[in-house]
């Protein structure tokens, strides 16, 4: 409660030009949560699609309330993520494709640039968010400036996250973890779904210099919240799990090459790099 508490705090605006709101807005036929916020609404809008699948970037506003001085800043739970699988349900939610949720941007980015009289947007891209962000900006260019990739998705032809994870368990001596990788193989068009779930609950204790994504990250901002209760947290997790069923064959299969390399915008990438 106290962080929650504080963070209300962090989160406040009062300035004359600003806009803090919240709500659902019709998108694909079905609501749809975002958050808008920002100190002037005359600097540029920063649209984000966050990962997972159906991991809401919403619980980090506080982590980005410095970046609202120089953004408006929007927060998307996509069909089947957060407070948008809770209003609508399974059903109505619908099947899940990268199509889908790419369409769902593409109309979000148009009711934006209508609604507050915006030329373009900035887009933002991270995990698997970054392949729906390549994909929207691939689709439709003229909506904006530039796309972001933090944690840029990208093909892997020479194994690279294999071969990291497998060392990772044989540095600490996981050998449930090296039978595992062992057991999926080097083709991952061919990982179920419980291995690969298994493989990701193990890596993420192997990586020892890496923070935890859910215990470090996910679940300390999400419990610290102004705007978030519990059953918003555990309808997090049920929207992580119903996407994930959706996605996971196509998240294995992406075509990168009918993404192709070539875009028509500013096509940026940002990374953590460790100074030793």
């Amino acid at each position: 409660m106290r962080n929650q508490r504080r963070n209300a705090n962090i989160l406040q605006i009062n300035s004359t030009n600003g806009i803090v709101e919240e709500g659902y807005v019709k998108i694909g036929g079905i609501d749809q949560w975002i958050t808008i916020r920002g100190e002037n609404l005359n600097n540029p809008f920063l649209l984000f699609i966050h990962g997972g699948p159906a991991s809401p970037y919403s619980i980090f506003n506080p982590l980005l309330r410095s970046w609202e001085k120089y953004f408006t800043i929007v927060q998307w739970d996509q069909r089947g993520a957060g407070k948008t699988f809770r209003r609508n349900g399974k059903e109505g939610n619908g099947i899940i494709t990268f199509n889908r949720l790419v369409q769902d941007g593409i109309e979000l980015s148009e009711y934006l640039c209508c609604r507050f009289n915006q030329p373009k947007l900035i887009l933002i891209g991270s995990s698997i968010g970054s392949l729906i962000g390549s994909m929207m900006v691939k689709n439709r260019p003229g909506l904006f400036y530039a796309y972001v990739g933090t944690d840029q998705n990208a093909p892997d032809t020479q194994y690279l996250s294999y071969k990291l994870a497998f060392k990772a368990f044989m540095a600490v001596g996981n050998k449930k973890g090296v039978q595992l990788l062992e057991k999926m193989g080097l083709d991952s068009s061919k990982w179920n779904k419980k291995d690969y779930n298994k493989m990701n609950q193990l890596i993420v204790k192997a990586m020892v210099d890496v923070p935890n994504m859910i215990t470090d990250l996910m679940l300390p901002s999400m419990f610290s919240s102004p705007n978030h209760t519990i059953s918003d947290i555990i309808d997090i997790f049920k929207g992580m799990n119903f996407s994930l069923g959706y996605l996971f064959d196509d998240m294995l299969h992406f075509d990168f090459d009918q993404l192709g390399t070539k875009f028509d915008i500013p096509f940026l990438f940002f990374r953590e790099i460790k100074i030793l």
